[in-house]
């Protein structure tokens, strides 16, 4: 991915919510923070294409530190402390295995995910930074499967137990964890659709009716569709189907405002399930794409309904962030 900046205009140096400004400095941080740890590392790595990869993704951490240094100063928020020195060190020893640090680089990888994904779901003030925050969420996504899927081939990912119960018809395997999370998102998304539906109902506003019909049909059905064929190839129990038919729901009155958060916070709700199913499935890659691509449609969404609710005037202004002249 290749960084841009994108020049601000004097007059709008000011519109960054404090989050905003905290994320921008916690992710510089943070890679800063890798970068010195990736340094030290490849000193102590024998494999020599993990070396390489080691070292792709320590020129990949320069660039992206680069253009943070360069956002951060446009907008004139205080930079943290940089590492003074890249470690270097002769010395090679036999008690860092490449297995061992492969496992750090793995934790790594999957915090970065929910970190750039706190960074993006709470940029609600400066669409472009939440752009930046998005490129990263979507970069971060894509390292993180790259790693498991390398780690794999080496041999160096632990397994985790499988479930038992797959029915002798099916190909595949997949883990407790993946048989856990794959039932979980059947139901958090039968549960989104029935409330998303009364939600429907009793909102008074034609476009945000047509947001919240278009957001069933287009959206949560679709991913509950492809869930429940997944339940069914591996022989997990499906939940009870979301309740269709309503009744006096006329009688209720509840602001479109008041939804729309609810709804707002349920996408972020959302956002975090995929990320944290994603960064444990790694017995298989498939689904793990499946998961990959709930992450990614999310974002969308919630990129969309973001600008859709300051359209609106229905998103909360956080505090703005006013630096020091």
């Amino acid at each position: 991915m290749v960084f841009t900046i994108r020049r601000v205009p004097a007059e709008k140096q000011r519109l960054l919510n404090v989050q905003e400004v905290f994320s921008l400095w916690d992710l510089l941080k943070t890679k800063y923070s890798g970068l010195q740890h990736l340094t030290i590392f490849i000193n102590f790595i024998h494999d020599l294409d993990f070396k390489q990869i080691a070292q792709q993704r320590v020129e990949e951490s320069r660039k992206e530190i680069k253009f943070l240094e360069e956002l951060i100063a446009q907008y004139r928020i205080p930079a943290p402390q940089p590492v003074k020195k890249e470690a270097q060190s002769a010395i090679n020893t036999e008690i860092f295995t490449d297995e061992f640090l492969a496992s750090i680089l793995l934790l790594f990888e999957q915090e970065l995910v929910e970190m750039t994904l706190r960074a993006f779901r709470s940029a609600v003030t400066n669409d472009y930074i939440r752009k930046v925050f998005k490129d990263f969420v979507y970069k971060q996504i894509d390292w993180l499967d790259f790693t498991i899927k390398y780690l794999k081939l080496k041999g160096w990912l632990d397994q985790p137990p499988f479930y038992p119960n797959i029915p002798v018809s099916s190909n595949e395997q997949i883990d407790c964890s993946t048989a856990f999370q794959l039932w979980d998102h059947l139901t958090f998304r039968y549960a989104n659709i029935e409330v998303t539906e009364i939600y429907r109902i009793l909102a008074m506003d034609g476009d945000f009716k047509l947001l919240l019909k278009k957001g069933i049909q287009d959206v949560l059905k679709k991913e509950a569709e492809r869930l429940e064929k997944e339940l069914v190839k591996f022989g997990l129990p499906l939940p009870p189907q979301p309740k269709t038919i309503y009744e006096n729901l006329g009688m209720l009155q509840i602001p479109d405002q008041t939804m729309f958060k609810q709804l707002f916070i349920g996408m972020q709700s959302a956002a975090i399930v995929h990320a944290q199913a994603l960064e444990h499935c790694t017995t298989n890659d498939r689904i793990r794409q499946l998961f990959n691509d709930l992450l990614k449609s999310e974002v969308d969404i919630i990129d969309t309904v973001i600008k859709y609710g300051k359209v609106k005037g229905w998103l909360e202004e956080a505090p703005r962030y006013s630096p020091i002249k």
